[in-house]
């Protein structure tokens, strides 16, 4: 999993937020009818991979910025987390994307997605 933000953004987290990552409320990018529009808390991270490629390596270039913090899966799938699908949506016709969320398992973010999304199995499931 990746997060691309420009440098400016990447040195103002380590300035001001002791190398934090503050999450924000979910903007109404995406699927604008998207049940987490406006609604929940977090952080978001790219999973995209050159398709043509055998390599798993992440897309070379993001629109995002021009910096890029990249975490293994494993540290955000965690045995007390929960994991659900929000939305798919086609941008240009030729992009699509899925907007999957994790959660910490009971908490405030976990109640509203079990009560708006669709829960999947983190080890077997057609996203990741």
């Amino acid at each position: 999993l990746y997060r691309n933000k420009t440098r400016k953004h990447f040195k103002n987290v380590k300035r001001h937020y002791d190398n934090k990552l503050i999450p924000c409320l979910k903007d109404r990018s995406g699927d604008q009818r998207s049940p987490i529009n406006g609604k929940l808390y977090g952080l978001c991270f790219t999973a995209s991979v050159r398709p043509w490629s055998m390599t798993g390596e992440p897309l070379p270039k993001s629109p995002f910025g021009n910096t890029r913090l990249m975490l293994p899966v494993e540290y955000l799938l965690e045995e007390d987390t929960n994991l659900y699908f929000a939305d798919f949506y086609c941008l240009y016709g030729d992009h699509h994307y899925v907007t999957l969320v994790v959660t910490g398992r009971f908490s405030e973010a976990d109640k509203f997605c079990w009560r708006h999304l669709i829960k999947l199995d983190i080890t077997d499931n057609p996203f990741l």
